[in-house]
């Protein structure tokens, strides 16, 4: 019998930031309590300046509340320490933001493998699903790069796709380590209408075929409406809630995103000697700079690989996706 307890709890949440001086403290949120059961799918809605993204770090960890409880898989994420914390956040959460933060150095195989990185279990098979311990990383990279149409591109660069090919690269890298929840902060706001349609359907269907919690932050309603249940910030706090009829689908048709061709997967995922420890081609392409011109968006995604070499960004992986 399937359990009833939700994938995610909050509990009285509030953020509250000191200003400097006398001034004060300023209350972003205030007394949020929401439940998110596992499979669920839930649109934050709101206008800007309402809490909606502040709210999404807290639920995905990459922020602490000034009171109240976020429950994550039966776990307080509260009372973790940093490596449990990053451990959750890398094997249980997957992000989307608004910008594909992508590796431009990298393949697009190589970028959605980047997570992979960071786990501590067997590099070459993705143990967080018993069922499924026979798919190696890249056989999953392919298949999900293949359903979401860009199973011709996986030996292609970030700057030789679109911006909704790139985003829809994001959302594959997001899903490699199969995680529970599935957070996206925006993720149609820089997209043209068109690609932000298929896109928002693409995330619908991933999180009914993968099973994963899905919690999108929007100011589109369209894209809002695709989700299960809906709730309203408004200066920090919830004020309303709604349940959408689930089974509306407003965007195109799926078979339109899946290719009709497969594409054989790159070899290079071979150990090469450097100094004292082998390093796989991913782990060389992830720490190499790109050569590409000064911009804020190069400079950092360079910090974030940089990250990969350190045992202090265990975790960190999948807050770029």
């Amino acid at each position: 019998m399937p359990s009833l307890d939700p994938l995610l709890k909050l509990t009285d949440v509030a953020k509250r930031f000191d200003s400097l001086g006398n001034a004060g403290s300023l209350t972003v949120l205030d007394g949020i309590t929401l439940e998110v059961a596992a499979g669920e799918s839930l649109a934050i809605v709101g206008p800007s300046g309402s809490g909606k993204s502040t709210l999404l770090h807290i639920i995905g960890t990459l922020d602490q509340p000034t009171s109240g409880q976020v429950w994550l898989a039966g776990k307080d994420v509260s009372q973790l320490d940093e490596r449990d914390i990053a451990a959750v956040r890398n094997r249980q959460i997957g992000f989307v933001f608004q910008a594909h933060y992508l590796l431009p150095q990298c393949t697009v195989l190589e970028n959605v493998l980047v997570p992979t990185l960071a786990k501590t279990a067997s590099k070459s098979t993705v143990a967080t699903d018993p069922a499924s311990s026979s798919e190696s990383v890249e056989d999953r990279a392919s298949r999900l790069l293949k359903r979401v149409g860009l199973g011709e591109r996986l030996s292609h660069r970030p700057g030789e796709l679109s911006g909704g090919e790139r985003q829809r690269v994001a959302v594959v890298r997001a899903l490699i380590n199969r995680p529970r929840l599935l957070l996206a902060d925006e993720p149609t706001g820089a997209l043209d209408h068109a690609s932000a349609q298929q896109l928002g359907q693409l995330l619908l269907e991933l999180n009914r075929e993968e099973g994963v919690a899905l919690i999108v932050v929007t100011h589109a309603l369209e894209l809002a409406r695709l989700m299960g249940k809906m709730v309203q910030l408004k200066y920090g706090r919830l004020v309303s809630w709604h349940v959408v009829q689930a089974s509306t689908l407003l965007y195109g048709r799926a078979s339109s995103l899946r290719s009709m061709r497969t594409t054989a997967v790159p070899r290079s995922f071979v150990a090469l000697p450097i100094g004292n420890r082998r390093y796989s081609r991913l782990e060389i392409c992830a720490t190499r700079p790109a050569r590409v011109s000064v911009s804020m968006r190069g400079f950092f995604s360079r910090i974030l690989s940089l990250a990969f070499s350190s045992e202090a960004g265990v975790g960190i992986l999948t807050t770029t996706a």
